[in-house]
């Protein structure tokens, strides 16, 4: 059963989420959205295309870089931002 706090929260919300709790509402109302980056010898745009996504407005969101076996600097530009929070994930397919 939902109780009318939920439904008032819903309505006030769109983005809460079935079944999450409204009493911590920074936690449960705002879903993750993923950055996906995939970079092929992208060294020269790439840490522009980290700080665009890191500018992005949306609070609750990762940037995934998949490297595809760069033989230039790609990954290593790309790390340089893993200390960020939102930078959740650098990987490398050889």
């Amino acid at each position: 059963m939902v109780s009318a706090e939920y439904d008032q929260t819903r309505l006030e919300d769109p983005f809460i989420l079935p079944g999450a709790s409204v009493a911590d509402p920074a936690a449960a109302t705002r879903p993750l959205v993923s950055i996906l980056i995939p970079a092929y010898n992208a060294q020269r745009w790439i840490a522009a295309t980290l700080r665009s996504a890191l500018a992005q407005t949306w609070q609750h969101k990762e940037i995934i870089v998949v490297d595809d076996g760069s033989r230039d600097r790609t990954l290593a530009v790309a790390r340089q931002f893993e200390p960020l929070e939102a930078v959740a994930k650098l990987g490398t397919r050889l």
